[in-house]
Formats: structure tokens, C-alpha cells, sequence
């Protein structure tokens, strides 16, 4: 897929879109698929991003996007497992529970021992976050309900009782009461980060920032922290000055720096940050260095304890003419998103190339354009 945006300056900038698909096998990628279909507008489905759009190049970080289910050892009773995965043979740990509850008995708060388990998906619902439906009042610092009736829209995903890195999980208290008693906790956590009871709570509504980063490793939507922090966040200002120095901020472990989240700039370079479009997991955005990417998982397929293969770092090559100009432009694409779909068992990578021309290019001759793609 081709599109071309005109600037009155500079000529045109042509993003060139291209996908490829592969069967996965153990050590390898086998047997090259159709091609899936360009993705032209995000799909949003419950409020979780289902489906990035395809149309967003990305540079400086590859955006790497892991799908499936941790298995336990056949033939084993599980309660508690720890996983994992390695990307460029960095190690990134994850710990799996059987389904466990919030006990509260005579004041003292405690976790229900984990019951066994087969499986458990990786998916938003299993990791921490969630929904605090008892702390509604404490989240809601600037009146949203009042707002949001005064211009008839429902705001209620801004109350801060909605956990920003993830609303959709399991486990986020802003203050503890008699009424979480019975709560459900999340089932997959980052292994050095650990949701305890001593850590359960977060009664000032901006200590939301210092809670566990949510262990799954879709999509993040854009409302979502951090990736909101690049689109929108910093325009509300005066965050940065409220937020204490210490503890540290789960995102700085994956390279993200204060100036990253909080820093304010001016809205129109919010729209060249490199990391404005990165949607994947802060611990699977990988800088892009044009190689080859060495993958293993740990307990994420049933038959084999670990699993590694390697993407090999083959860019397409494009010829691009365009109306009006006898040149042929020549580039070579870059990778953008990697998706790795461990119930399917394949493999979907996609490249851009961004081509710069110079004469105008009008929406009569937009399709006159013409794309070859050398792989």
C-alpha cells in the first residue's frame, strides 16, 4: 500500500506499507503465508486495541507484539510458574498463578493461595490493572461526572480509579475497604515486580504512576500509559513537578526517562516524537539497529519448555515512479512491527519505506503511481 502526503515546501512524502507472513516452527520460520491485509484503520474492540493501524512507520523502535498463553509442565500440578521471554538475549521474567483473591480478615489483608492451572493466556484481563469500582468518588479530582454533563459526553474513562496503564485488568485499589474483600488479582506479573498486600494500595490518586507495569504484551491502547505521555499527557502540565523523584517509575527499568514522559513541549513536536506510535510493550519496543532479531520463550508452548527462533533482518527493496518525473526512486524499507502469535504459530512483519519526491502529485494522478517490490 501506497500514500502520499504534500507538503508546499518540501514535495511529497510517500509511505510505502508492506506486510509478510510466516509459519513458525522451533529454530525456524518456515513456509512463507499470504500475506494479511493492511490494516487501514485501528480496530478497537472493548475498549482494548485489537488490531494497530498499519499506516504508522516507526524508525527508531521496531514495536514487537507477543500473543499466546503460558503453559504449565505436562503431567505436573502447578500453582505458581515462572516465564518469560528473551529478545536480542535480554531476558525479560514473568510470573504465572493459578486464579487468586483479595482476603480481608480482622484488618489484616492477605492473597488466597493460588489454585492450579493448566493455562493462561496472555491477555489485558489476566494482568494487573483494572477497575477500582469502590474508590469512583476518590478518582474523579476534576468532577468529570459534572463535566462531562455539561457537554453531554460520558468521561468516565478519565477517573483515576481506572487504572491508566492498563483499565481493564485485575487487582488496582486506589484505598482499601471492607467491600474489596473477595477481589480478584491478576494471574501473570512481571517477576521483578511483584503485586504484594504491602503494595496494594494507591491512596493519592497520582501514585497510580509507581503501581506494577501490566504483563501482557498486546497492543496498548492510546489512551494508555505511557504511550499517551507522547500523544497527549504532556500538555496537561505540572505533572512532573507533583511526582516525587523516588520511587522510580516502572517504565524507567525499559529505557523511558522522566524528560520521555513529563517533559512539556510544544504540541507540533508531539507530533515527530519517535515514540508516538510505538504501541507495544515498553519492555518490546526494540531499538532499530537493522538486524537480525533472536527470540526465545519460556513456557509458552505446550509441548516445549523453550522456544526460539530467529527473524532475519531482510528488507524489501522498492522502485518507486511517480507522475511527471522520468526518475525512478530506489529504497530500501525498514521495520516497523514484528507480531508474534504463538496460537496461530506464525509470524507477521511489517516494513515502510518513506520516499521523498519532488513534483506535486495531484489526486487525479495519485493513482498513476507505481510500486515494485524486490524481496
Amino acid at each position: 500500500m501506497t500514500f502520499t502526503q504534500h507538503h508546499h515546501c518540501r514535495g511529497n512524502l510517500h509511505v510505502v506499507t508492506l506486510k509478510k507472513a510466516f509459519r513458525l516452527q522451533t529454530g525456524t520460520i518456515k513456509e512463507e503465508l499470504s500475506p494479511p491485509e493492511l490494516v487501514k484503520e485501528p480496530v478497537i474492540e472493548d475498549f482494548v486495541l485489537r488490531e494497530e493501524n498499519d499506516c504508522y512507520p516507526k524508525r527508531d523502535f521496531v514495536d514487537v507484539v507477543l500473543r499466546g498463553s503460558v503453559y504449565a509442565p505436562r503431567n505436573k500440578v502447578t500453582h505458581v510458574l515462572d516465564a518469560g521471554f528473551s529478545i536480542q538475549h535480554k531476558a525479560h521474567g514473568i510470573r504465572v498463578f493459578g486464579q487468586r483473591k483479595l482476603q480481608i480478615q480482622a484488618g489484616q489483608v492477605s492473597f488466597t493461595a493460588p489454585e492450579p492451572f493448566e493455562e493462561v493466556p496472555l491477555i489485558w484481563e489476566e494482568a494487573y490493572g483494572g477497575h477500582d469500582i469502590h474508590n469512583e468518588e476518590t478518582g474523579d479530582i476534576w468532577d468529570l461526572k459534572a463535566l462531562g454533563e455539561s457537554i453531554s459526553k460520558d468521561l468516565s474513562h478519565l477517573n483515576l480509579s481506572r487504572y491508566r496503564r492498563n483499565p481493564i485488568g485485575k487487582g488496582f485499589i486506589m484505598k482499601l475497604k471492607p467491600e474489596h474483600d473477595g477481589f480478584l488479582l491478576p494471574r501473570v506479573e512481571m517477576a521483578h515486580d511483584l503485586l504484594t498486600p504491602k503494595k496494594l494500595e494507591s491512596p493519592k490518586p497520582i501514585d497510580w504512576h509507581f503501581q506494577p507495569m501490566p504483563a501482557c504484551f498486546d497492543w496498548s491502547h492510546y489512551h494508555w500509559f505511557p504511550r499517551i505521555a507522547f500523544m497527549a499527557e504532556k500538555l496537561f502540565g505540572k505533572v512532573d513537578e507533583a511526582l516525587p523523584q523516588k520511587p522510580a517509575l516502572p517504565e524507567y527499568a525499559y529505557g523511558y526517562t522522566r524528560d520521555d514522559l513529563f517533559k512539556k513541549a510544544p504540541a507540533h513536536e508531539l507530533i515527530r516524537h519517535p515514540r508516538m506510535f510505538n504501541g507495544a510493550h515498553p519492555a518490546l519496543q526494540i531499538p532499530n539497529k537493522k538486524q537480525d532479531l533472536n527470540i526465545s520463550l519460556w513456557h509458552m508452548d505446550p509441548d516445549q519448555p523453550e522456544f526460539s527462533f530467529k527473524i532475519p533482518y531482510d528488507p524489501p527493496r522498492i522502485s518507486m515512479n511517480v507522475p511527471a518525473e522520468s526518475k525512478t526512486y530506489k529504497d530500501k524499507a525498514f521495520l516497523s512491527n514484528v507480531v508474534i502469535d504463538m496460537n496461530k504459530k506464525e509470524i507477521i512483519t511489517t516494513w515502510h519505506s518513506l520516499i521523498q519526491s519532488k513534483y506535486p502529485i495531484t489526486d487525479e494522478n495519485k493513482d498513476k503511481i507505481s510500486v515494485q517490490v524486490d524481496w
